[in-house]
């Protein structure tokens, strides 16, 4: 793989990496038991504009536990997010129900701001907030996360979202933009 890996083989037959090529954000799918069999490397604006060329990729990333990537890659497309392959790998690692919240949210229009490691989590903050209906859906959805809601402070504004503590990951949504 050319990229940094993000999501390491670990003893299964996939693998995904990611770098920065001129400015544009590519990706590295291998699946399979050798490079040979299903191997993928494309710049996310390739497939957001021709997505009939990775007709079998959200199967795969989806069967692997990553189909949170596919929410991703047209962020990554517009570059409406700067983000490195340490804090991708970082996302990848996330085991828990943040990665579902993440790819629903996503798959409905939200954008991601940042990704950042704070001293307790792995924090995937959001640029919009919450609408109260996507609000009441997701805490309805995802009750075994830990909902939180903060008045900010001079350091940081107001927000809300949802941890996962035994992951150490969360989401967070500004209260207002």
């Amino acid at each position: 793989m050319k990229g940094t890996v993000i999501i390491p083989r670990q003893g299964r037959d996939f693998e995904v990496a990611h770098r920065v090529e001129a400015g544009e954000h590519h990706i590295e799918v291998s699946a399979g038991s050798s490079f040979n069999e299903l191997y993928w490397d494309f710049a996310a604006s390739r497939f957001v504009a021709e997505p009939e060329t990775y007709e079998e990729l959200p199967e795969v990333l989806q069967r692997y536990g990553a189909s949170w990537l596919l929410a991703f890659i047209p962020q990554l497309a517009a570059g409406s997010i700067d983000v490195s392959s340490e804090q991708l790998r970082e996302l990848a690692s996330t085991q828990g129900v943040i990665l579902d919240v993440l790819t629903d949210v996503l798959a409905n229009g939200a954008s991601i701001e940042t990704v950042a490691k704070w001293t307790k989590a792995l924090v995937i903050h959001m640029k919009h907030p919450l609408t109260a209906s996507t609000r009441a859906e997701l805490r309805e959805r995802f009750s075994e996360l830990r909902y939180f809601q903060n008045a900010g402070d001079a350091h940081c504004p107001p927000d809300e979202g949802f941890i996962d503590d035994r992951a150490a990951a969360a989401i967070s949504f500004p209260l207002r933009t």
